[in-house]
């Protein structure tokens, strides 16, 4: 037998024996419903599964084995697959949600979750399709990937600022879903994040986003419009092919560098207008042909003077009190460039129908004003 074999199953040997021997050291016992294993610090322990029928569970921040008290750290796959369970209330001694912890929950329809988690790992909330809202604490700093995925009554997510990524197919068959605040902090939106959402009809894209991954908005049939920042550098293909109702798309920037193929619907069947700044680079007016070859209409907007009624450089609560105040009559705006800026909905008017319109981006419920 050669050297090089020899080594080989040596190595092999010695992984098993490893893992025999951590096995073997592995401490795990049933405490009331729970089953749990001691981690390797020796003082707290993975609540590894759920072993009652209760519809509404209250997990342990302690539990005593053999004489010594341990802190409850983290969750495993323990509730995976559960029947009954409807609602679960998590302590503030958890700091990890593990893969698949809640995954195929079909009868969750609350959770609770405290302050002090920072991680949720992949596949934790899979399937949990009666789940119709969560809300993750600010010491979240981690989602993984496939996290709410198949959660198909879930309509309101609120994702706490820290988290710098959405993973890949976060939210993918989240039907239920209407809208989404995602936080300045995320810098990346994964492959499929919310793939076939048909809900969706709100996002607002935080500015310091990079990357939008491949097919990351694709069948959100009902996005109307959306905001691209100058921070986007990369849009990955078929990203929001099939957004058939996308009217109008605001890109900040230059067009980003990596433009994956057939990243919006392509004319002729498309109403859709790419609106961009000028003087911003690689736009064309008033067709512009990406370098997979698709062809999109184009036109150019002043987004940072609309709504800029008191011509601050800003765009907020200020700017719709004036609005009121020229409405209402108590403060008539006579400079015809102003009065320009005010006509928010394009419409020819001023009246309150302005008024809202710039009152739902001051809020960023929208994310553009036109």
């Amino acid at each position: 037998m050669s050297k090089k074999i020899l080594t080989v199953i040596t190595l092999i040997v010695s992984v098993f024996v490893f893992a025999v021997c951590s096995m073997a050291d592995s401490v795990s016992f049933e405490s009331g419903d729970y089953a749990f294993s001691v981690n390797n610090d020796g003082e707290t322990v993975t609540l590894t599964k759920y072993l009652g029928n209760d519809e509404s569970v209250s997990i342990p921040q302690t539990v005593e084995y053999d004489g010594k008290i341990y802190t409850v750290d983290k969750i495993g796959a323990a509730f995976s697959g559960c029947e009954n369970v409807k609602k679960i209330s998590i302590p503030e001694s958890i700091t990890v949600i593990g893969d698949s912890a809640f995954s195929s929950c079909y009868d969750l329809t609350e959770i609770s979750i405290s302050y002090g988690v920072t991680y949720i790992g992949n596949f934790a909330f899979f399937g949990c399709e009666k789940l119709t809202e969560i809300s993750l604490p600010e010491s979240v700093t981690y989602i993984g990937s496939w996290v709410f995925t198949d959660c198909t009554g879930l309509r309101e997510v609120y994702i706490p600022d820290g988290i710098t990524s959405i993973g890949d197919n976060s939210f993918s068959y989240c039907t239920s879903l209407t809208k989404i605040s995602l936080p300045d902090s995320i810098t990346s939106i994964g492959n499929y994040a919310f793939y076939s959402c048909y809900s969706l009809d709100e996002i607002s894209i935080p500015d310091n986003v990079v990357t939008i991954g491949n097919n990351a908005f694709n069948y959100c049939y009902s996005l109307t419009e959306l905001s691209i920042p100058d921070s986007v550098e990369s849009i990955g293909h078929d990203a929001f092919r099939t957004c058939y109702s996308l009217n109008f798309v605001y890109f900040y920037g230059d067009v980003p560098e990596v433009w994956g193929g057939n990243v919006f619907p392509l004319i002729p069947d498309s109403d859709l207008v790419i609106r961009y700044i000028e003087g911003k680079k690689g736009w064309t007016s008033s067709i512009w042909i990406a370098n997979d070859g698709a062809a999109y209409k184009t036109s150019i907007f002043k987004d940072a003077e609309i709504g800029d009624i008191n011509a601050d450089g800003k765009i907020d609560l200020d700017d719709v009190i004036v609005l009121l105040r020229h409405i209402s009559k108590s403060a008539i705006i006579t400079d015809p460039k102003v009065l320009e800026f005010c006509d928010i909905v394009d419409d020819g008017f001023i009246d309150m129908d302005d008024v809202i319109r710039l009152l739902r981006y001051v809020s960023k419920a929208i994310p553009s004003l036109r």
